[in-house]
């Protein structure tokens, strides 16, 4: 199919930059919704396969992956005209960034924000699989303990104890187990393509924003910065993986920033 255009809340009056959102895993097109990007941009979230409500349904024919960026790159065509932005958080981000590697020319900058360029290594890939598979058993069994257990991870830092956490609880219990529990597999660092050897031919200005008590992806930023020819860091303070959550105004600050410059 199409992709589901009826989330787009883009204006009509100025011509602005347009901008594509791709949330994260569990997440959906409204995780956007408190960073208030219209006022920079004519903005398009989508809700990746698997999710939203309904959930968006999952590309026909072809590998799951592939199908996937195919129907990304309409997205984006049908997003509107250049300048165009991309923009991706964690898993939206891994999928953001393999889209501008395909399609560089369409987009005037990227932004990835607690993103990497995948998972290397033969051993880690099959364990990060067969943990995901388990995890996805676990998600339909039991979705609330699987919940309870996901947002323990150390890369959530404080998340479970802020004011606002049982709101993301409550949007997340409202999502089908049975397909997040797809794209848990099909989504998997262990199956999605690596792409460092690919990150030196990117000649694209690109934002790459991580949270400082995410230990592990603030690094995984700063190794990208250095395989990117034109990528700009910044580490947002007191908060970990869920940027969106715990800083949607410190996100927002540094999107509108990199869009403005590049203009």
């Amino acid at each position: 199919g199409e992709p589901d255009m009826t989330r787009d809340t883009r204006a009509t009056d100025a011509p602005r930059p347009n901008l594509l959102l791709l949330h994260g895993f569990m997440g959906s097109a409204d995780d956007w919704s408190p960073l208030g990007l219209q006022d920079v941009a004519r903005v398009t979230a989508l809700d990746l396969p698997g999710h939203g409500l309904p959930p968006q349904s999952w590309p026909a024919g072809g590998s799951g992956f592939e199908r996937t960026l195919d129907w990304l790159e309409s997205a984006l065509r049908q997003c509107g005209p250049r300048p165009r932005f991309l923009a991706g958080y964690s898993l939206g981000g891994r999928l953001a960034l393999a889209l501008a590697l395909r399609c560089p020319h369409e987009l005037d900058g990227l932004i990835l924000l607690a993103s990497s360029a995948g998972l290397a290594g033969n051993d880690a890939r099959t364990a990060r699989h067969r943990l995901d598979e388990q995890r996805a058993r676990e998600l339909v069994q039991d979705f609330p303990g699987f919940l309870d257990s996901w947002y323990r991870q150390p890369l959530f830092g404080e998340l479970r104890h802020r004011p606002g956490f049982p709101a993301v609880l409550e949007r997340r219990l409202r999502s089908d187990p049975r397909e997040l529990a797809r794209a848990l597999v099909r989504f998997s660092p262990g199956k999605l393509p690596v792409f460092q050897e690919e990150l030196a031919r990117l000649d694209l200005p690109v934002l790459l924003l991580a949270g400082e008590e995410d230990v592990a992806y603030a690094t995984l930023s700063r190794s990208l910065q250095q395989q990117l020819p034109r990528a700009q860091r910044v580490v947002l303070t007191g908060v970990a993986h869920a940027l969106l959550e715990e800083d949607p105004a410190g996100c927002a600050r540094e999107i509108t920033r990199f869009i403005n410059q590049i203009g």
